[in-house]
């Protein structure tokens, strides 16, 4: 059961980290080649983004996966995908952040507009 518990606990969170990666990966690869200047610098920031996602995902179920023998394992499968998604969504939240601090200045202002369309 120990062992189980273990495996679980470390390929809940490589998976889900491993899904997430690939989901983002297209969309932040032109936006980090638009930001970065070149597609090695942005390759460079991928590679980090999965790397952090991975670590994420994996930090929070190996400190808190429950080590009493007495739980069911659908408790334990519970708990670690619950800290692989927390762990997750932690990491690509600081992500999105960091991308979007460098992405709203490159913006160009907007002009409020009033009901008709035009700028106020």
């Amino acid at each position: 059961m120990q062992t189980t518990t273990f495996l679980i606990g470390l390929t809940l969170p490589i998976a889900i980290s491993t899904a997430m990666a690939m989901y983002l990966r297209p969309i932040l690869k032109s936006v980090l080649i638009e930001l970065c200047g070149t597609e090695d610098r942005a390759e460079f920031w991928i590679r980090c983004s999965f790397l952090l996602s991975m670590l994420g995902g994996l930090i929070p179920v190996l400190a808190f996966i429950p080590t009493s023998m007495n739980e069911p394992l659908l408790d334990i499968t519970r708990h670690v995908l619950m800290w692989s998604l927390v762990g997750a969504f932690v990491a690509v939240a600081w992500i999105s952040r960091a991308v979007w601090k460098c992405v709203t200045p490159a913006a160009a202002p907007r002009a409020e507009t009033w009901g008709t369309g035009e700028p106020a």
